[in-house]
């Protein structure tokens, strides 16, 4: 059993709709939202009582011993991004290789979806957020700067839909996660979900 929401266009507002089945088996669901002309209506299962349910960043050992069981421990302190994280990525040079960090989308409690940007440091197990209050941005990508032999020296974008139903896409710095700049758009944004990085050279 999921929980639809409805947000009223031109506002961060979200009213309860009621329950949405997702099958024969109630089960949660994940927290996401459908562009509807200017409207927009999310099924969240995740959202209990007015607040998205806690998560954490955890990383699981497949082990290539032949034993039965891997291992799942935590990355870091869940209260580093508000103990709430979805849409991970990271610097896709490192696909397939170890990396140290990782961008997602975080939380600033109290909250119904996620709200801040997340970069997670894997090595010190630290995070840094990036928050505008009423503000919701949608899945982070990396993007390196050309001739970069660091990992996180690049920019990291997000399309953000804000509180007056405007939206914008924010360029924030890889390494300080400092905000850079952003560009506005002269239309409302609906919440998005995912994104992705198509170079000019394509």
């Amino acid at each position: 059993m999921g929980t639809t929401w409805r947000m009223e266009a031109g506002s961060n507002e979200r009213r309860f709709c009621g329950p949405g089945w997702t099958g024969r088996v109630a089960r949660p669901v994940g927290c996401h939202s459908f562009a509807v002309t200017d409207n927009y209506v999310g099924g969240a299962g995740d959202v209990l009582e007015g607040t998205a349910r806690p998560k954490s960043v955890g990383r699981f050992r497949i082990p290539l011993d032949g034993s039965p069981k891997g291992e799942l421990y935590a990355a870091l302190d869940p209260n580093e991004h508000g103990k709430g994280m979805d849409m991970c990525s990271f610097n896709p040079a490192h696909l397939g290789k170890k990396y140290r960090y990782a961008y997602a989308c975080g939380a600033q409690r109290p909250c119904n979806f996620p709200n801040t940007l997340t970069k997670i440091d894997l090595v010190e197990k630290k995070a840094k957020n990036w928050y505008d209050e009423g503000s919701i941005p949608s899945e982070p990508f990396f993007v390196a700067r050309p001739g970069a032999t660091e990992e996180d020296d690049g920019v990291v974008i997000s399309m953000i839909s804000d509180k007056n139903g405007e939206g914008y896409a924010l360029v924030l710095d890889g390494s300080s996660f400092e905000e850079i700049a952003r560009a506005k758009f002269p239309y409302g944004l609906p919440y998005g979900l995912h994104g992705c990085w198509v170079p000019k050279s394509i």
